[in-house]
């Protein structure tokens, strides 16, 4: 049986891969190691189970409660297998001498929507997004060929625009 000792705070609580959150805690062990299983043999970091290497907390600096027990850390959202996948999931933060602290993390579905819904060949739409990782490359296709490509902000969303191409077919749906 594991005993939650020590409450977590995520800011923000919703992320996506590679997006940037702060994860802050009160109640573990005072001056104790979270940063990573290898530093401490056990300590760190889990999402839905899967150990967080440490590079993606605090940019790979050692993370240590202070003397009241209390901790904040930067954690990058890692690409995983759970993380990869819309849902919710326990992120667990684990101290040196076996205090633990969780929260939810949500990430969320990937969405695509395009205004306006029905338009004209040659005519101007705005697609936006989000969900998707922070700060990749977003390739929007219609009818299979390529209309536009932007880059997802640090939250995973985007907003771009582009022609529908004049031999796009009576109906098609935007993909990305």
């Amino acid at each position: 049986i594991d005993i939650i000792s020590a409450p977590l705070t995520l800011s923000p609580a919703t992320a996506v891969i590679g997006q940037k959150i702060t994860v802050s805690g009160s109640g573990f062990n005072a001056s104790s190691n979270v940063s990573s299983a290898a530093a401490c043999g056990g300590c760190g970091f889990t999402i839905g189970g899967t150990a967080v290497a440490s590079t993606a907390i605090n940019s790979n600096a050692t993370v240590t409660t202070d003397n009241s027990g209390n901790m904040v850390a930067t954690l990058t959202i890692p690409s995983t297998t759970q993380t990869q996948t819309a849902g919710s999931y326990t992120l667990v933060v684990t101290d040196a001498l076996g205090g633990v602290g969780q929260a939810t993390l949500t990430v969320p579905s990937r969405v695509v929507a395009v205004s306006p819904a029905s338009s004209l060949r040659g005519s101007t739409v705005t697609a936006t997004g989000s969900g998707f990782p922070a700060s990749v490359s977003v390739t929007l296709t219609h009818a299979g060929v390529t209309v536009g490509s932007t880059t997802a902000d640090g939250a995973g969303n985007f907003s771009t625009t582009f022609t529908v191409p004049s031999s796009a077919p009576k109906a098609a749906a935007i993909s990305s």
